[in-house]
């Protein structure tokens, strides 16, 4: 929670609110699974712990979440959600007897939650239950009042990605995917989706956490891994069909990836062969 104390809006909420856990829920859901409008007479903190789809917020629009992104809904504010992968949501319920601070009566995103701290609270916060021990109950207060003076420091220190802008980004992680097998340059994944390639740089990492030309890499090598395992093809191949410029290259690469060489990669993962192919295919 480092910087909070600097924060004069944090510093000020510490002194005139106080935040009061209310419930939690870890959910484990399906890709394609729809959650209707609905929503809460209390404040929600949304944390995706894994996957990624879209939320629709009142009149804010859609904003596209991802791995490690943080949405706040303010009390009755209706809100749907669409999960384009299998993920995990750490939903965390939270009640102000003395009024809702300002930053939190707009709907919030927080496209990255890199604090391990925060990272934590919210996800035992979401698993826990209001005790009948006074004690214990003013623990979970504590613990929910450090995470939203984070997520108020967070939002008024941190410009909020525009709707429009992260679905360009979400494009380009798409476009990531479908042509990674060709030769790619930065500044055509921009063009492609409308932004500056600065621009889109910045974004994409505050988004997604990582570079776009790591994420590139991770996608290549993932294909890579997926040949390997399912393909004879040799390896010369395999690099030229994962948009590696050669084979030394991509075995480099993929060392680096995955802590061992392709070949060997190959012969203790892959599923071609009778039986288990990794015990059939010798060292």
């Amino acid at each position: 929670m480092s910087g909070i104390g600097e924060s004069e809006t944090g510093t000020t909420y510490l002194a005139e609110h106080r935040a009061e856990f209310v419930a939690g829920l870890k959910l484990q859901l399906q890709a394609g699974y729809y959650c209707r409008p609905h929503a809460h007479a209390v404040l929600e903190i949304v944390y995706h712990s894994r996957g990624k789809g879209t939320t629709t917020m009142g009149t804010y629009g859609a904003y596209t979440f991802v791995e490690g992104s943080v949405v706040i809904y303010p009390p009755q504010m209706p809100h749907d959600q669409y999960l384009e992968t299998a993920g995990e949501d750490c939903c965390v319920m939270v009640a102000f007897p003395d009024g809702i601070p300002a930053p939190l009566t707009t709907c919030g995103y927080i496209p990255s939650t890199p604090d391990p701290m925060v990272r934590s609270d919210l996800y035992h916060l979401s698993q826990a239950r209001l005790p009948a021990t006074p004690l214990l109950r003013l623990s979970l207060h504590a613990r929910v009042t450090a995470v939203i003076a984070w997520i108020i420091h967070t939002m008024t220190t941190t410009l909020t990605i525009p709707a429009k802008t992260c679905d360009a980004v979400e494009q380009a992680y798409q476009f990531l995917q479908r042509e990674h097998s060709h030769a790619l340059c930065m500044d055509e994944v921009a063009r492609h989706v409308g932004l500056s390639e600065s621009y889109l740089r910045h974004q994409f990492k505050r988004q997604y956490g990582k570079s776009l030309v790591q994420c590139l890499t991770e996608i290549r090598v993932a294909r890579a891994c997926d040949l390997l395992r399912h393909t004879r093809l040799p390896l010369e191949e395999i690099a030229r069909l994962c948009g590696f410029d050669n084979e030394r290259y991509f075995s480099t690469v993929f060392r680096r990836v995955c802590q061992c060489p392709p070949g060997r990669y190959r012969r203790q993962r892959s599923m071609i062969g009778d039986g288990n192919a990794s015990d059939a295919l010798p060292e």
